[in-house]
Order: structure tokens, then sequence, then C-alpha cells
């Protein structure tokens, strides 16, 4: 059976507004994302993967909406 996951060609780097972690993320349109825009979801990667995988977008917030966000722990 041929694999199908993505391939390094698509990846997108993003930065955790919590913990400031840099990721690197395939499965998202890349040429229709603004730099800036926040994005809430599921993503996921399996052990022998270099780049996290998205698999599920939940909300999709404008770059000023992170002044508004509180985290708890």
């Amino acid at each position: 059976m041929e694999d199908q996951r993505p391939t390094s060609e698509d990846f997108i780097t993003v930065t955790d507004i919590d913990s400031g972690c840099v990721l690197q993320i395939v499965g998202l349109p890349a040429d229709e994302l603004a730099p800036g825009i926040l994005l809430e979801g599921v993503m996921g990667k399996f052990h022998d993967d270099f780049f996290y995988t998205w698999l599920f977008t939940d909300n999709v917030y404008p770059e000023r909406a992170e002044n508004y966000f509180v985290f708890v722990d």
C-alpha cells in the first residue's frame, strides 16, 4: 500500500501563541493563509514524521484577536 501522508513540499511554519513553540505543519492551504492569522484546530504526528499534519480547523481569528485570549494552566 502506498503511503498517502503529505510531503514536505507544502509545509508552513507556525508559532503556538501560548507556549511559543515553533512547529512545521503540512495539510493547510498555505497559499490561502495570510501572515498573522490565528488558527485553532487539531494536528497530529506519527512517531516517524518530521512535520505535524493539520487534521481539523476549529476556528479562524484575525491577528488582533490575540489581545483578547487568556490562557489558564
